[in-house]
Protein backbone atom coordinates (compact mmCIF):
# COMPACT_ATOMS: atom_id res chain seq x y z
CA UNK A 1 0.00 0.00 0.00
CA UNK A 2 2.99 2.86 0.96
CA UNK A 3 4.45 1.08 -2.40
CA UNK A 4 1.68 2.36 -4.79
CA UNK A 5 0.66 5.50 -2.75
CA UNK A 6 4.48 6.32 -3.07
CA UNK A 7 4.74 5.83 -6.51
CA UNK A 8 1.33 8.09 -7.47
CA UNK A 9 3.07 10.67 -5.45
CA UNK A 10 6.48 10.44 -7.44
CA UNK A 11 4.26 11.01 -10.49
CA UNK A 12 3.39 14.20 -9.31
CA UNK A 13 5.36 15.55 -6.35
CA UNK A 14 4.20 17.94 -4.59
CA UNK A 15 5.99 21.46 -4.50
CA UNK A 16 8.29 22.86 -1.82
CA UNK A 17 7.76 26.30 -1.50
CA UNK A 18 11.01 27.03 1.27
CA UNK A 19 12.87 28.77 -0.82
CA UNK A 20 10.91 30.80 -2.69
CA UNK A 21 9.49 31.93 1.16
CA UNK A 22 12.97 32.05 2.40
CA UNK A 23 14.46 34.63 -0.21
CA UNK A 24 11.17 36.13 0.00
CA UNK A 25 11.15 37.03 3.54
CA UNK A 26 14.99 37.99 3.33
CA UNK A 27 14.85 40.09 0.68
CA UNK A 28 11.66 42.28 0.97
CA UNK A 29 9.87 41.83 4.96
CA UNK A 30 13.03 41.88 6.99
CA UNK A 31 15.22 43.51 4.84
CA UNK A 32 16.55 46.03 7.02
CA UNK A 33 17.10 44.06 9.92
CA UNK A 34 20.89 43.23 10.92
CA UNK A 35 22.09 39.72 8.83
CA UNK A 36 21.93 37.57 11.86
CA UNK A 37 18.16 38.32 12.49
CA UNK A 38 17.39 38.92 8.85
CA UNK A 39 18.50 35.32 8.42
CA UNK A 40 16.99 33.82 11.32
CA UNK A 41 13.38 35.30 11.16
CA UNK A 42 13.34 34.76 6.88
CA UNK A 43 14.14 30.83 7.62
CA UNK A 44 11.72 30.69 10.67
CA UNK A 45 8.96 31.95 8.36
CA UNK A 46 10.20 29.81 5.98
CA UNK A 47 9.49 26.51 7.67
CA UNK A 48 5.96 27.31 9.09
CA UNK A 49 4.87 28.00 5.77
CA UNK A 50 5.66 24.74 4.30
CA UNK A 51 2.44 23.32 3.09
CA UNK A 52 1.62 20.19 5.97
CA UNK A 53 1.22 16.41 4.26
CA UNK A 54 -0.53 14.00 6.77
CA UNK A 55 -2.02 10.39 4.71
CA UNK A 56 -5.05 8.92 6.86
CA UNK A 57 -2.36 5.69 7.35
CA UNK A 58 0.32 7.65 8.63
CA UNK A 59 1.91 7.04 12.40
CA UNK A 60 4.94 8.86 11.91
CA UNK A 61 3.90 12.35 11.07
CA UNK A 62 5.57 14.65 8.82
CA UNK A 63 6.95 14.65 5.34
CA UNK A 64 10.15 15.60 3.61
CA UNK A 65 9.49 17.08 0.28
CA UNK A 66 12.39 19.37 -1.84
CA UNK A 67 12.64 17.15 -5.19
CA UNK A 68 10.16 19.94 -7.04
CA UNK A 69 11.80 23.34 -6.00
CA UNK A 70 9.62 26.15 -6.40
CA UNK A 71 12.45 29.32 -7.61
CA UNK A 72 12.90 32.34 -5.49
CA UNK A 73 11.08 35.19 -7.35
CA UNK A 74 13.80 37.24 -4.98
CA UNK A 75 16.89 36.19 -4.78
CA UNK A 76 19.75 37.30 -2.53
CA UNK A 77 22.71 35.19 -3.50
CA UNK A 78 24.31 35.66 0.24
CA UNK A 79 22.03 33.58 1.49
CA UNK A 80 22.15 30.51 -1.46
CA UNK A 81 24.32 27.53 0.68
CA UNK A 82 24.73 26.31 -2.62
CA UNK A 83 26.48 29.12 -4.59
CA UNK A 84 28.51 30.59 -1.45
CA UNK A 85 30.91 27.70 -1.67
CA UNK A 86 30.85 27.48 -4.70
CA UNK A 87 31.81 31.41 -5.63
CA UNK A 88 34.15 31.00 -2.94
CA UNK A 89 36.09 27.84 -4.41
CA UNK A 90 36.15 28.98 -7.71
CA UNK A 91 37.87 32.67 -6.09
CA UNK A 92 40.81 30.81 -4.31
CA UNK A 93 41.14 28.67 -7.13
CA UNK A 94 40.82 29.40 -11.49
CA UNK A 95 41.53 25.68 -11.97
CA UNK A 96 37.92 24.51 -9.79
CA UNK A 97 35.84 24.87 -12.72
CA UNK A 98 37.52 22.64 -14.80
CA UNK A 99 38.22 20.03 -12.38
CA UNK A 100 33.87 20.04 -12.05
CA UNK A 101 33.94 19.83 -15.55
CA UNK A 102 35.50 16.68 -15.70
CA UNK A 103 33.94 14.95 -12.58
CA UNK A 104 37.14 15.82 -10.36
CA UNK A 105 35.26 17.58 -7.88
CA UNK A 106 32.04 18.72 -7.12
CA UNK A 107 29.79 22.02 -6.14
CA UNK A 108 30.45 21.63 -2.39
CA UNK A 109 27.92 22.44 0.29
CA UNK A 110 28.06 22.40 3.96
CA UNK A 111 26.36 19.31 5.33
CA UNK A 112 27.41 15.86 5.46
CA UNK A 113 27.33 15.63 9.09
CA UNK A 114 26.06 13.86 12.36
CA UNK A 115 23.94 16.50 13.86
CA UNK A 116 23.24 16.28 17.67
CA UNK A 117 19.88 14.97 17.31
CA UNK A 118 19.97 13.84 20.83
CA UNK A 119 19.62 16.90 22.23
CA UNK A 120 16.23 17.74 21.21
CA UNK A 121 15.21 14.28 22.83
CA UNK A 122 16.49 14.41 25.40
CA UNK A 123 15.44 17.89 26.15
CA UNK A 124 12.69 19.59 24.10
CA UNK A 125 12.54 22.49 22.51
CA UNK A 126 11.84 23.90 26.61
CA UNK A 127 14.92 22.69 27.29
CA UNK A 128 16.87 23.95 24.75
CA UNK A 129 15.02 27.71 25.45
CA UNK A 130 16.24 27.07 29.02
CA UNK A 131 20.33 26.28 27.87
CA UNK A 132 19.59 29.66 25.07
CA UNK A 133 18.22 32.12 28.57
CA UNK A 134 20.84 30.52 30.61
CA UNK A 135 23.67 31.44 27.90
CA UNK A 136 22.12 34.77 27.14
CA UNK A 137 22.42 35.70 31.17
CA UNK A 138 26.38 34.76 31.13
CA UNK A 139 27.36 35.88 28.40
CA UNK A 140 25.58 39.60 28.88
CA UNK A 141 27.22 41.71 26.70
CA UNK A 142 28.94 39.00 24.41
CA UNK A 143 27.52 40.14 21.05
CA UNK A 144 28.02 37.07 18.88
CA UNK A 145 26.73 34.86 21.50
CA UNK A 146 23.51 36.90 22.30
CA UNK A 147 23.35 37.05 18.53
CA UNK A 148 23.21 33.26 18.44
CA UNK A 149 20.93 32.13 21.81
CA UNK A 150 18.35 34.87 20.10
CA UNK A 151 19.01 33.11 16.79
CA UNK A 152 18.11 29.55 18.44
CA UNK A 153 15.22 31.05 20.03
CA UNK A 154 13.61 32.58 16.48
CA UNK A 155 13.89 29.18 14.97
CA UNK A 156 12.90 27.21 17.78
CA UNK A 157 9.39 29.53 17.55
CA UNK A 158 9.42 28.55 13.86
CA UNK A 159 9.98 24.66 14.55
CA UNK A 160 7.42 24.85 17.49
CA UNK A 161 5.00 26.62 14.93
CA UNK A 162 5.02 24.09 12.50
CA UNK A 163 4.29 21.45 14.80
CA UNK A 164 1.17 23.02 16.16
CA UNK A 165 0.30 23.55 12.22
CA UNK A 166 0.40 19.40 12.13
CA UNK A 167 -1.72 18.80 15.83
CA UNK A 168 -4.42 20.89 14.06
CA UNK A 169 -4.62 18.96 10.98
CA UNK A 170 -4.49 15.82 12.98
CA UNK A 171 -7.32 16.78 15.25
CA UNK A 172 -9.03 17.64 12.11
CA UNK A 173 -8.80 14.20 10.73
CA UNK A 174 -9.61 12.20 13.77
CA UNK A 175 -6.20 11.10 14.32
CA UNK A 176 -5.90 11.67 18.21
CA UNK A 177 -2.76 9.57 19.48
CA UNK A 178 -0.88 11.06 17.19
CA UNK A 179 -2.08 14.52 17.79
CA UNK A 180 -1.29 13.70 21.28
CA UNK A 181 2.17 12.66 20.31
CA UNK A 182 2.86 15.77 18.80
CA UNK A 183 1.17 18.01 21.25
CA UNK A 184 4.26 16.53 23.16
CA UNK A 185 7.04 16.45 21.35
CA UNK A 186 9.22 18.15 20.07
CA UNK A 187 8.26 20.75 22.31
CA UNK A 188 8.71 17.99 25.41
CA UNK A 189 11.11 15.48 26.25
CA UNK A 190 10.44 12.10 24.66
CA UNK A 191 9.48 9.19 26.76
CA UNK A 192 8.13 6.68 24.93
CA UNK A 193 10.00 5.07 21.66
CA UNK A 194 7.30 6.31 19.42
CA UNK A 195 8.06 9.37 20.79
CA UNK A 196 11.30 9.45 20.35
CA UNK A 197 10.81 8.75 16.39
CA UNK A 198 8.69 11.32 16.27
CA UNK A 199 10.77 14.17 17.94
CA UNK A 200 13.96 13.01 15.91
CA UNK A 201 11.51 12.91 12.36
CA UNK A 202 10.53 16.71 12.89
CA UNK A 203 13.59 17.41 13.58
CA UNK A 204 15.18 15.89 10.62
CA UNK A 205 12.66 17.38 8.28
CA UNK A 206 13.65 20.82 9.17
CA UNK A 207 17.18 20.51 8.83
CA UNK A 208 17.04 18.86 5.43
CA UNK A 209 14.70 22.08 4.77
CA UNK A 210 17.64 23.67 5.76
CA UNK A 211 20.09 22.04 3.82
CA UNK A 212 18.31 19.51 1.70
CA UNK A 213 21.42 18.14 -0.65
CA UNK A 214 23.92 18.02 2.45
CA UNK A 215 24.60 14.50 3.98
CA UNK A 216 23.08 15.67 7.70
CA UNK A 217 23.41 12.01 8.44
CA UNK A 218 21.03 10.30 10.62
CA UNK A 219 23.93 9.49 12.64
CA UNK A 220 23.96 6.65 15.38
CA UNK A 221 20.23 6.06 15.74
CA UNK A 222 20.59 2.82 17.33
CA UNK A 223 22.81 4.86 20.19
CA UNK A 224 20.33 7.29 20.92
CA UNK A 225 16.83 5.87 20.15
CA UNK A 226 17.98 2.39 22.20
CA UNK A 227 16.86 4.49 25.76
CA UNK A 228 13.42 4.29 24.59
Amino acid sequence: KLFEKSRKIAENPPRNTFWRDFHRAAVGEYAELPKWERFARAMADAVRQQEIFIDPDDRIIGRVYYTSEIPPEVYDPDYDFNTRPRLRAEKEDPAYTELVSKQLAAWGAPGHIAWNWEMLLREGTEGIRRRCHAGLEARKGDTKSEEFYHGVLILLDGLEDWNDRHVRRLEEMGKTEEARICRKVPVHPAQTFREALQAWFMQHIVVMKENPYGGNSPGRLDYFLWPY
